[in-house]
């Protein structure tokens, strides 16, 4: 009796082997196959995007520019050439300097484009997104900042997005550029008759192949941005 109880356990132990094997053999090939480019997400074309817009109602100074206490706006970090000279002993604007000093200090109201949220090396926000198109594809690139050394790139074509992180590090060297990484899933929502209109509205939520340790690398947001020519020089259109 025995020994047919152990032979009906041994002839199952093939089948079990396969279902183990079946299971976890994709799980190892992609922790152990590097990703060379971002998978495409499926984009889904919708008459209208859900969730809260008004971000794009919001507006900064260039970075570097602030209102300050006194209620004047001035440069307040990197400035231009000159303008120090246009400043009091208090470090308020000369009074017969002011128009020559806004000629040098953009103080334009830059609206937000972009509102959205991360998990990424050196990450604290971003605000701003540009939106481009040449031929059949829409490049959009978000800017970093002084605090913000990562940006996401996006690559629009026909109903696929391929998305990708890029680490600008402070600490990258000839020796250790940039990083990339690459999409490995997510979904992206774009309203399609504000594109007839030349105008990006999206909804997305991508997620990344992180190094081991980092967890879950994502990037989640909406976008409001109107799609504008490229460059001449636009040199990261097939980067």
């Amino acid at each position: 009796m025995q020994g047919c109880i152990f032979e009906r356990h041994f002839c199952c132990m093939p089948r079990i082997l396969l279902l183990l094997f079946t299971i976890f053999l994709p799980q190892l090939l992609r922790a152990q196959v590097p990703l060379t480019h971002p998978r495409a997400v499926r984009v889904l074309w919708t008459d209208t995007v859900s969730g809260d817009f008004s971000f794009r109602n919001k507006w900064s100074y260039q970075p570097g520019v602030s209102k300050m206490a006194d209620g004047q706006v001035r440069c307040d970090g990197f400035c231009p050439p000159h303008t120090e000279k246009m400043l009091n002993a208090d470090g308020r604007i000369i009074p017969d300097s002011i128009a020559a000093y806004y000629r040098l200090v953009d103080t334009t109201h830059l609206y937000h484009t972009l509102a959205s949220e991360a998990h990424c090396h050196e990450w604290a926000g971003a605000d701003y997104i540009t939106a481009h198109k040449r031929h059949d594809t829409i490049a959009a690139d978000t800017y970093c900042n002084p605090a913000t050394h990562c940006s996401l790139r996006l690559r629009i074509k026909g109903d696929k997005c391929y998305a990708t992180i890029i680490e600008n590090s402070i600490r990258a060297t000839r020796d250790k550029p940039r990083k990339r990484y690459y999409c490995t899933r997510g979904e992206m929502t774009i309203d399609s008759a504000l594109l007839k209109r030349g105008i990006l509205k999206a909804g997305f939520d991508f997620h990344f192949r992180a190094p081991k340790g980092f967890g879950d690398m994502y990037w989640r947001g909406r976008i409001y941005k109107t799609i504008e020519q490229p460059h001449r020089y636009e040199g990261m259109w097939l980067n």
